[in-house]
C-alpha cells in the first residue's frame, strides 16, 4: 500500500514571552493555597498566547502564536509542566500546528521536551525540542525563548491535504520511485523573509481513482512490484546490505575518547578489532562533553552539505555518508563548531586496543594527558543515503538511549 515519505525536519524560532504590563501574553488562572508562600510558585496555573518570531527581535517577521497551559509543578525547583501548541500563521507551514508537552526546569540550559504530535503538514510528528532563555528585560518584563525542534513527520503536501481512504488506497503516481515506503528525506526549515512571503505551495493534481473504478494496469504492476520487493526483503531477515552500506551492521561498537584537556574523538567499529568505519575529531573538549553527559540525555547531530552532481551517472558513485570529511556539530541543539574525519593513527589504535575487552563502560587510561573514554554498543538506523542515527543501547533495556548521534547530509 503506497504511503507518504517520512522526512526529518529541523525548526528554529523564538518566543516572545510578555510576562507583565498592559500587553502581557501570559496570565494566571488558578493557584493553590501554598503558592503565595512557595519560593517556586508551586501550584500556580497560567495560560499563554505568545508571539512566535523568526529572530530574537520582537519586531522581526512573525510566524504565529505559542498557545497553551503551564503549571508550576516543582516543589523544590522552578519547574513547569507544559502543554504548548505552536500555531503557524505565516510562511510555508501556515495552518499547521505542533504540540510539545513535558517538564521544563526553567533554570537549566538546553531544556528538552518531547514533540508529541501535530496537525496539517506536521501530522504524526514525533521528536524533541531544545529550549533556552535567550534574554530577559526586567524593565519591560519581557523574556525571549529560543526553540530548536528536531522531528520526523509525514509532511503532507498542504495543511488541507486529505488522508481519506480514497486518497490513501487509490493514489498512484505516474512514475513510482524506488524504496518509496522506506526512504526518509530530510528538510531543514529556515524561516527566511523570502520563504515567509511566498504564496501557498502549488497543489499537485494527483490521479485519484474512485472506489468503483479499477486502477490502470501500469499502476497495478508497479504496486505488485513494490509488494514483491517488500516480501523478498522480509524473507531475507535483514541480512542483505543496503546499496549505500558502509560495511557496518545494525549493532556497532561506539567509543568516545580523548585527552582530558584535548578534543574528543568519536569512533564506530563493526567490532573492537576492526578498522573504524567512522572516526571524527570534534571541536568539543573531552571534559566539556563528560560534564554535559553527566547532566542527563545528550543528542549530538553532525551535519554536512550535499555536493552538486553535474552528471546523473555520478549520482550512483556518490560518496558514502560516513566518508564525508567535514561536519557541523550540534550538542543538544547548541552549535559546537566543526568536526573533521581522520584516519586511525597509532595513538587512536592504542586507546581502542586498550579498551577493546570492555563492552560497556567509562573511565580514564593512565599515561600522558590522561585519556578519558566511554564505550558502548549502539543500534544503527539507516534512514536513507543521507541520514543515519546511532542510539546507545542500555544493558537493562529500560528507558530511552542516554546518548544519540545523528548524521545528516543536508
Amino acid at each position: 500500500m503506497p504511503q507518504r515519505k517520512e522526512k526529518f525536519v529541523k525548526l528554529h524560532f523564538y518566543i516572545q514571552d510578555a510576562l507583565g504590563g498592559p500587553n502581557a501574553t501570559i496570565w494566571e488562572v488558578a493557584r493553590a493555597q501554598v503558592t503565595a508562600n512557595s519560593p517556586t510558585s508551586f501550584g500556580q496555573v497560567r495560560v499563554l498566547d505568545d508571539l512566535m518570531t523568526v529572530e530574537p527581535n520582537h519586531n522581526s517577521k512573525k510566524l504565529g502564536r505559542a498557545q497553551g497551559l503551564i503549571a508550576s509543578a516543582g516543589l523544590h525547583e522552578s519547574s513547569l509542566t507544559m502543554n504548548i501548541n505552536f500555531v503557524f500563521m505565516a510562511g510555508p507551514y501556515k495552518g499547521s500546528t505542533l504540540c510539545i508537552a513535558g517538564s521544563n526546569p526553567i533554570e537549566r540550559v538546553n531544556r528538552e521536551l518531547p514533540v508529541i504530535g501535530g496537525t496539517g503538514i506536521f501530522r504524526m510528528a514525533r521528536g524533541f525540542s531544545i529550549s533556552n532563555t535567550y534574554s530577559y528585560d526586567p524593565i519591560k518584563d519581557l523574556g525571549v525563548l529560543e526553540y530548536t525542534v528536531y522531528m520526523k513527520t509525514i509532511m503532507a503536501k498542504t495543511p488541507q491535504d486529505s488522508l481519506s481512504s480514497s486518497r490513501r488506497y487509490f493514489h498512484w503516481k505516474n512514475k513510482a520511485s524506488q524504496d518509496e515506503d522506506t526512504e526518509m528525506e530530510e528538510e531543514i526549515l529556515n524561516f527566511t523573509h523570502k520563504s515567509l512571503d511566498k504564496d501557498k505551495p502549488k497543489s499537485e493534481n494527483p490521479k485519484i481513482f474512485p472506489i468503483h473504478q479499477s486502477p490502470p494496469a501500469a499502476a497495478r504492476a508497479n504496486y505488485r512490484k513494490r509488494v514483491s520487493v517488500k516480501l523478498r526483503a522480509a524473507l531475507s531477515f535483514g541480512r542483505a546490505r543496503c546499496p549505500f552500506s558502509s560495511g557496518l551492521g545494525q549493532r556497532v561498537v561506539g567509543t568516545l575518547f580523548g585527552q582530558r584537556r584535548g578534543h574528543v574523538r568519536l569512533a564506530f567499529q563493526e567490532d573492537f578489532k576492526a578498522e573504524p568505519a567512522f572516526l571524527v575529531e570534534l571541536a568539543t573538549a573531552t571534559s566539556a562533553l563528560v560534564k554535559e553527559m553527566a547532566s542527563g540525555l545528550v543528542r549530538i547531530a553532525l551535519e554536512c552539505e550535499k555536493r552538486q552532481q553535474q552528471e546523473k551517472e555520478k549520482e550512483k558513485e556518490k560518496k558514502l555518508l560516513l566518508e564525508e570529511p567535514l561536519w557541523r556539530t550540534y550538542c543538544n541543539g547548541k552549535k559546537c563548531a566543526y568536526a573533521m574525519r581522520r584516519d586511525c593513527g597509532p595513538d587512536d589504535w592504542k586507546v581502542l586496543n586498550a579498551v577493546g575487552p570492555i563492552s560497556m563502560g567509562a573511565g580514564v587510561l593512565p599515561g600522558d594527558g590522561e585519556f578519558m573514554y566511554m564505550r558502548a554498543k549502539f543500534e544503527r538506523v539507516v534512514g536513507s543515503r543521507d541520514s543515519e542515527a546511532f542510539y546507545m543501547m542500555n544493558p537493562d533495556r529500560n528507558g530511552g538511549p542516554e546518548l544519540s548521534i545523528y548524521l545528516l547530509r543536508v
